[in-house]
């Protein structure tokens, strides 16, 4: 999670991470001193618990990775349902004794559009982690988002948007054009499932886009962290 080359230095769970974890990320020197294990000696049983102070170690460490927790894998989530929708759009596809439809071109729209969220949860943790000093100043990321701005943001998710709706009033005129008759789900659900998906994406895009951009409002006594210096 954060590359460090260390050998075992949790014996003292997420303390002893943290002093480690925290020396990584803010660019310090570390020299590892080999040392040799002896066996406790003491008779009484073990004061920590397996799965309570395990998954505590796991999460600390999680929650200061907002990549590798939400970034990395939501743009994997985004990556594989785009490519199975681009894949399923031209028809059915067989792959041994299974035939992939529709049906799991619906899925694939739902793993993007879940995934284009865990993206932009990614975003808020990282930015809001390193405006209020949880993890060090990333100064190329905050300048990469600002140099986004809101307004093209929006701009990006009203074409989105835009696509989308053409899609969905295709499908809601060839409906209307046959009399209201039932439709080949199969013909009209290859259109209709990426284009809300495109709509997804662009109601996903506002909303999440404000809320990127009320993380750089300014509040009295919460300023951003400076950068620090090497």
């Amino acid at each position: 999670l954060f590359g460090i080359t260390m050998s075992d230095f949790h014996c003292g769970m997420e303390w002893a991470s943290e002093m480690v974890i925290k020396a990584r990320l803010g660019g310090l020197i570390m020299t590892e001193v080999p040392v040799t294990l002896h066996k406790d000696g003491r008779s009484r049983s073990p004061h920590l618990k397996r799965w309570r102070d395990g998954w505590r170690h796991l999460r600390f460490m999680l929650l200061h990775a907002p990549n590798w927790l939400f970034t990395i894998p939501g743009l994997a989530m985004m990556t594989l349902g785009l490519l199975g929708q681009l894949l399923l759009s031209q028809g059915m596809v067989a792959i041994g004794p299974a035939t992939f439809d529709v049906h799991t071109m619906l899925v694939m729209s739902f793993l993007t559009v879940l995934g284009a969220q865990v993206v932009f949860t990614g975003l808020f943790a990282k930015l809001y982690s390193g405006l209020h000093g949880i993890l060090p100043y990333d100064e190329k990321f905050d300048r990469f988002v600002r140099r986004i701005t809101l307004e093209k943001l929006l701009l990006v998710c009203v074409v989105l948007g835009l696509l989308g709706a053409a899609g969905f009033l295709s499908v809601l005129g060839d409906w209307y054009r046959s009399g209201f008759a039932p439709l080949d789900y199969q013909a009209t659900m290859r259109l209709l499932i990426p284009s809300l998906t495109l709509i997804a994406f662009a109601v996903q895009g506002v909303f999440n886009g404000f809320m990127l951009f009320i993380l750089f409002l300014k509040t009295r006594g919460h300023e951003p962290a400076p950068p620090r210096r090497p």
